[in-house]
């Protein structure tokens, strides 16, 4: 038997809590190590074998972006780790999971308290990661430079809805000398699903998703909606959970406005003001994924006129 390219370091059980990592890993899954350089991935046995030959390539190709966790290899028919297994090989996020950081963090401060959760940075740094993440899925484009307001799509390109925007599908690499944090990455997109044609934020079939407490608004049962724009409201939601330790709650006003709870006011107003605008409770008033991207741009650019600490980060981003 030809020996295999990995290594065997560590037997991972499905959905283990100590790694850090939940949710939808339903198989067995291995931490790797390549023997050609001994970089550390994770493996992942397939149960579809079939369907995963035909799209390999394109799966590869869809997954290469630095936010999100990249298919490195596919290894086909090996007896490797005691037993008969084909399997992937992922990129390995040793920081874990936003989840992680959720429930290892200290205690959340008390509901309109100014004061912050977790640290203003790290929400720019999953907020922009994210965004880029989700304008890559939505609309094809993967330049890494400032979009004008003249914003680029790939018509050709059919729209990728992730679905779940949790902490726990939020991965952290280690972070480099001189970086203040590794690479924020998206993985675990087991509930991805495609738009219905090319070229648009259209929706997927209604069924494709289950009512989920970050839901935004205008998702009330399985007859409405799935939009891009619902994906940057939980986003949001992700976000404002960081800020304030509990997920957000829209409250109807006497005049028909929809607000939400003040946000603690140590974090800046660029940040506040952000956040708010993606967890509008009118669609057509949210950023888009790829005007999301520009505003995170600016509003750190802004926040670092007068913040030393936004220098240091932006001096200091990977």
């Amino acid at each position: 038997m030809n020996v295999s390219k990995y290594e065997l370091l560590q037997s991972i059980l499905p959905q283990d809590s100590s790694t850090g990592e939940s949710g939808d890993w339903g198989q067995q899954r291995w931490l790797v190590r390549r023997r050609k350089d001994a970089a550390l991935f994770l493996a992942q046995e397939i149960d579809s074998t079939v369907f995963l030959r035909e799209v390999e390539e394109n799966l590869k190709a869809l997954l290469d972006h630095p936010n999100l966790i990249r298919l490195v290899d596919v290894v086909w028919e090996y007896s490797d780790f005691n037993r008969q297994a084909d399997y992937t090989v992922h990129e390995y996020c040793e920081e874990g999971t936003l989840e992680n950081l959720f429930r290892f963090c200290h205690p959340p401060p008390s509901p309109g308290s100014p004061q912050e959760w977790m640290p203003e940075t790290l929400c720019w740094h999953v907020l922009e990661g994210m965004a880029k993440a989700l304008r890559w899925l939505h609309t094809g484009v993967k330049s890494f430079k400032v979009l004008s307001q003249d914003l680029e799509r790939d018509f050709d390109w059919q729209s990728i809805y992730v679905m779940r925007i949790e902490p726990g599908h939020i991965y952290f690499r280690a972070k480099e000398a001189g970086k203040m944090y590794g690479q924020v990455k998206l993985g675990n997109l087991n509930h991805a699903k495609l738009g219905a044609t090319k070229g648009a934020d259209v929706i997927p079939p209604a069924e494709v998703f289950e009512l989920r407490s970050c839901n935004p608004p205008e998702i009330k049962d399985q007859t409405n909606i799935w939009t891009a724009k619902a994906e940057v409201f939980c986003l949001g939601a992700l976000v404002y959970t960081m800020m304030t330790g509990s997920p957000p709650e829209l409250q109807k006003m006497a005049n028909g406005s929809t607000v939400i709870q003040a946000l603690p006011t140590e974090y800046s107003t660029q940040l506040r003001t952000l956040v708010r605008k993606m967890l509008d409770a009118e669609p057509i008033n949210r950023p888009s994924s790829s005007e999301l991207v520009v505003k995170v741009g600016q509003g750190l650019q802004f926040w670092s006129d007068t913040s030393q600490v936004a220098k240091q980060y932006l001096s200091q981003k990977w």
